[in-house]
């Protein structure tokens, strides 16, 4: 006949709760053990909420980092298009003009034109818009100034009666 080995716990009927046990005879001996067993759930409490976090923020690492990846790969795309589009002119120029030579500088130089042109036009509407913001900021200021005190800011001198010196009316 086999035996089976004990299990190191004891069987349910055996094992002793901690409402079975017999009073002691120190009176803070309960308080003391539920203060303990407060603390115990609290920490168990405080280390799910830690591994909540860890794991929260592991999450976002992973998507940050699948996200930066698709980036670099659209990017390598990207770039490996333009190349191409570059190297297809450049050997059309050349079957055109019959050089090698004459087609890579015909291809470079119709590229920066183009790109010097864009910038240049970029950068002028850059500067026009942010100068005709500041037009308006202006003028919108001394219309306020106008509303408010009833004369605009570049107006000449008044003296103390609010009328303008050395100006005629009439």
């Amino acid at each position: 006949m086999v035996s089976q080995p004990e299990s190191p716990e004891k069987p349910e009927e055996t094992r002793q709760r901690p409402e079975d046990k017999p009073p002691s005879a120190d009176p803070f001996a309960a308080i003391r053990e539920t203060i303990a067993e407060m603390l115990d759930y609290f920490l168990y409490y405080l280390s799910a909420r830690i591994d909540s976090v860890k794991f929260a923020i592991k999450k976002q690492i992973f998507a940050a980092s699948t996200i930066a990846v698709a980036v670099l790969a659209g990017a390598g795309a990207i770039v490996t298009a333009v190349v191409l589009l570059c190297e297809g002119l450049c050997d059309g120029l050349s079957e055109l003009l019959g050089r090698r030579w004459a087609g890579e500088l015909a291809t470079g130089g119709i590229l920066v034109i183009l790109f010097g042109v864009g910038a240049y036009v970029t950068l002028s509407r850059l500067v026009r818009r942010s100068h005709q913001r500041m037009i308006a900021k202006y003028e919108a200021m001394q219309k306020r100034h106008e509303d408010r005190f009833g004369h605009g800011a570049g107006d000449k001198t008044r003296d103390k009666t609010g009328a303008k010196s050395g100006a005629s009316h009439g």
